[in-house]
């Protein structure tokens, strides 16, 4: 995440950034909700919100805050869309050594090295993870509860595997040429986490596999819910792993295909805004949303069957048309 100041003059102050630290947190938690202990380090901080508490799938944080002393400033907001904007505040403490501008663009540059290697070091052990995980997928009880256990199966060892130690799902998140960076596991309670430092931007996973030249495609959030698209349409469906790398992974995975594909949005706040922005990027795309109090695809599978999830991924029409292209209008005829 790129944090820039706006026109604001909020300000938090101390006489050291361990006295920041705690007004900051202070701050935070009026405002939104407990970050817990905050260090100044520059590194993001996930927690939950208010309307994580709410949500009815488990494990969600969607708060974050950061203080980075390199650019003497805090920020922190919600990805829920509507729950809290960034916000941004300069630090101030009396006397402290404010880098110069060259300081700082070396301690970016240094801190953008560092942030290269940690992905790469995770790409490290999301291999080696990958490596140890086994085929068989059992009675996962996630898959068993999403109805896809028996489309799964036949996927693993490509799509998804098995970590013997836990019984955690295991999947796979790769770039355009096939390198594994990070891994999402995935609890029998469908508890999801990506590995500490890893890159998450750009990465997907294709079900079962990449198009063919001038095959349809579809792209959607989730891993059971790309499952359940690419069950009842037959085409491969793109997995982005969370709406907001879902404009990244198709920038990474399906740029030059666009004409033939289609966004399986989810019709929440957060699914609407990140396939707007996907169409402002890539208006070829179409786009289709569950049918109203639905829930998500892999809801609509679950609650009413397969039948009703083909019927709206098949039958409705794409709530969004790209635009028609310009064509020129014929002359009058000759006489």
């Amino acid at each position: 995440m790129s944090l820039k100041l706006g026109d604001t003059t909020e300000t938090v102050s101390g006489n050291s950034l361990q006295d920041v630290a705690l007004q900051f947190r202070q701050i935070v938690k009026e405002a939104l909700a407990d970050p817990g202990e905050l260090t100044p380090d520059g590194r993001f901080t996930s927690f939950v919100t208010p309307g994580d508490l709410e949500s009815a799938k488990p494990g969600r944080k969607a708060g974050y805050a950061v203080i980075d002393p390199l650019k003497f400033i805090c920020c922190y907001g919600s990805h829920r869309p509507g729950e809290c904007a960034p916000v941004v505040l300069e630090i101030e403490i009396p006397g402290a050594f404010k880098p110069s501008q060259a300081d700082r663009e070396a301690l970016l540059h240094q801190a953008q090295q560092q942030r290269t290697q940690n992905a790469e070091d995770a790409a490290q052990r999301a291999q080696a993870v990958w490596a140890q995980c086994e085929i068989d997928l059992r009675q996962h009880g996630y898959l068993v509860a999403r109805g896809v256990l028996e489309v799964t199966r036949p996927l693993g060892g490509h799509c998804v595997r098995l970590f013997p130690k836990n019984s955690a799902l295991v999947i796979p998140m790769l770039d355009a040429a096939g390198k594994l960076w990070n891994r999402q596991a995935i609890a029998r309670d469908g508890r999801k986490k990506f590995l500490e430092g890893g890159r998450l931007e750009g990465l997907g996973v294709w079900i079962p596999g990449p198009p063919a030249a001038g095959q349809r495609w579809h792209i959607a959030e989730g891993f059971a819910k790309a499952l359940a698209v690419y069950v009842a349409t037959g085409s491969p469906c793109l997995c982005s792993f969370t709406a907001g790398n879902l404009g990244a992974a198709i920038a990474e995975h399906g740029a030059a295909i666009t004409p033939r594909g289609t966004i399986a949005a989810d019709s929440d706040a957060a699914g609407k805004v990140a396939a707007d922005s996907a169409l402002q990027r890539f208006p070829q795309l179409k786009v289709i949303y569950p049918p109203a109090g639905a829930g998500d695809w892999n809801d609509l599978l679950v609650k009413n069957g397969m039948e009703a999830l083909k019927a709206a991924l098949l039958n409705g029409p794409p709530q969004h048309e790209p635009p028609a292209p310009l064509r020129r209008e014929p002359p009058d005829p000759e006489p």
